[in-house]
């Protein structure tokens, strides 16, 4: 009996590590593009659980495009801020930051692929690459920054029609009420 319970957990392990060897395989990993005018050190941040880049710092040299890479193991969505650390007060680096969002998504084989959505900031085009544009400052005063956290974000739909004189032209035909 004994032998038969040692046997059965002993397969079990087997079978149990075989089960996680095969699903840390399975990674999907994506690719962000970066590039800053001039060169300059580029950051990402990792938001609330998303896994962290292999390298959250790039130091790019002019003209020169960088590459942030992340490894995803289980399907999800995951967020990422970019900036560029600005350590020279006569210039000042436009957009503030992009926004990524890293959708993980399973095949039809079961493997893992990703979809990386890439934003500039207050924008809700897309872009291809987080490319930061450098001007020296005109003034004295140091430029005003906007939190991504504090940004509205609008959804876009694809759609720009004004609704508001849709909505004032229903008022002013609305039926008034039969009053017999």
């Amino acid at each position: 009996m004994r032998a038969i319970c040692k046997t059965t957990i002993l397969i079990l392990i087997i079978l149990f590590a075989f089960c996680l060897s095969a699903f840390a395989a399975d990674k999907a990993q994506a690719d962000i593009p970066v590039k800053v005018e001039g060169g300059g050190t580029v950051l990402i941040t990792s938001e609330v659980n998303s896994p962290a880049p292999a390298k959250n710092i790039l130091e790019l040299k002019k003209g020169e495009t960088g590459h942030f890479y992340i490894n995803f193991a289980r399907p999800g969505e995951y967020s990422y801020i970019i900036t560029v650390n600005n350590t020279d007060d006569n210039f000042v680096y436009t957009p503030e930051y992009y926004r990524v969002i890293i959708s993980v998504l399973v095949n039809d084989d079961g493997s893992l692929y990703t979809v990386t959505t890439l934003r500039k900031e207050k924008s809700f085009s897309k872009s291809d690459i987080a490319q930061f544009s450098r001007t020296e400052k005109t003034t004295g005063e140091p430029p005003t920054t906007t939190s991504p956290d504090s940004t509205p974000h609008q959804p876009k739909t694809g759609d720009d029609t004004n609704l508001e004189k849709y909505v004032i032209a229903s008022i002013i035909s609305a039926p008034a009420e039969d009053r017999r």
